[in-house]
Order: C-alpha cells, then structure tokens, then sequence
C-alpha cells in the first residue's frame, strides 16, 4: 500500500508540469541569449551578402576585360540601384560595330542582380565612401569601359569630364553598401590603366569616408 502511494505521488509530481517561475527563468534566459546572439547574427549576413557582391564584381570586371582582349573591341560593366531600390544590378555588353555608343544603345540590356539589400554607394550619399570616376551613363547608370586591348578606356567624373585618378593614387571606384543603412562597405578598385583591381573593406586605404 505505502508503495502503490508512493508510485502515485511520483506520477503526480511528472504530470505537473513546469512552475511559473521555472518559466519565467527560461524565458529571460533565452532573452539574454537572444540580445547576444541577433546582433552578430545580422552583422554575418550583412557581411556575406557584401563579400559574396564583391566577389561577383570582381569577377565580372575580369571577364570584361578578358572578352576585350579575345574579341579586340571595347566592352563594358554597366551599374545601377534598382528603381525599386532592392538592390544594385550590373551587366556586362560589348559596344557593337557600327552602334551609337550611348544610353538607348543599352535600353534592353540583360541586368543582373546582386544580393538583396545591397546598393551602389552613389551621389547623393554624402560623409561615405561612395562610387566615383565611372562614366556617368545617364539614369543613374555607371559605366566601366575596356578598349579593344584590354586597358581601362579612361576615368572620368559623373559629368564625363576626364578626372584622371582620385587622391591616393587610385582609379575608378566601385563602392557597395547595405540598406537599411549599416555602415558596412565594400570597394572594388581598379588602379591602373591595364585594369588592375584590388578589393578593400570599409576603413581600409580606398575605401575610406569622403565627402566629395
């Protein structure tokens, strides 16, 4: 009998569930967990979608230039923000014989995305690094040209003025940033006339605040 009590009292005791404060433990415990967590975690994605945007970028500037070489004419990186301000898209076309070189000429152009939320860093963005020395191409298209060798077609500023290169001895700038606004950045920066780039975060030599 005092067994059989026993048994039942155990039972009892395992279908009680968790007490109000048990509960209430756990749930600030995974609050504290949470607010420690989620902040890094964003941070991370915000810069995978910025590194995996670079990259994309990189790649396609080289390819660019490596299809100028092989097909001795010029071809070109095309940039602009969404209009519906998602995210930057690109494309890369080759300027036909024959084929007024200007804004209607690439009406059609297939545009690619780059990762959600991430932008061109372009005027009127001011206090951050931002975009500079691409042709300006009209509707808030940014062009980056190589000539039938290879070689960068030249570096101009917005109003198609030849600006040379920029303080500190670089050339054409490709800044990338994220929306919402995270202060994060990355530049792809093209130095040389034979189209030499290099990649730099937000902070490094390149890509640091200005105001221009």
């Amino acid at each position: 009998m005092k067994l059989r009590l026993q048994l039942i009292g155990a039972k009892r005791r395992r279908n009680s569930g968790f007490t109000l404060l048990e509960v209430l433990v756990v749930l600030v415990i995974v609050g504290v967990l949470t607010a420690i967590v989620a902040p890094n975690f964003i941070a991370f994605q915000i810069n995978q979608k910025l590194g995996d945007a670079q990259n994309i970028v990189v790649r396609t500037l080289s390819s660019a230039q490596s299809n100028a070489r092989k097909e001795k004419r010029s071809w070109q990186v095309r940039f602009r923000n969404r209009p519906d301000g998602r995210n930057a898209q690109f494309a890369i076309v080759s300027t036909l014989p024959g084929v007024p070189d200007n804004d209607a000429r690439y009406a059609n152009v297939p545009w690619q995305d780059l990762p959600a939320s991430v932008l061109l860093a372009v005027p009127p963005t001011s206090g951050v690094p931002r975009t500079r020395n691409l042709i300006d191409g009209g509707s808030g298209v940014r062009v980056l040209k190589y000539d039938s060798r290879g070689n960068r077609e030249g570096a101009f500023d917005n109003g198609g003025t030849n600006a040379g290169v920029f303080a500190g001895g670089a050339g054409e700038r490709i800044v990338l940033r994220h929306d919402p606004e995270s202060g994060r950045r990355r530049c792809i920066i093209r130095q040389t006339i034979l189209g030499a780039v290099r990649v730099r975060s937000q902070g490094e030599t390149g890509c640091v605040n200005d105001t221009e």
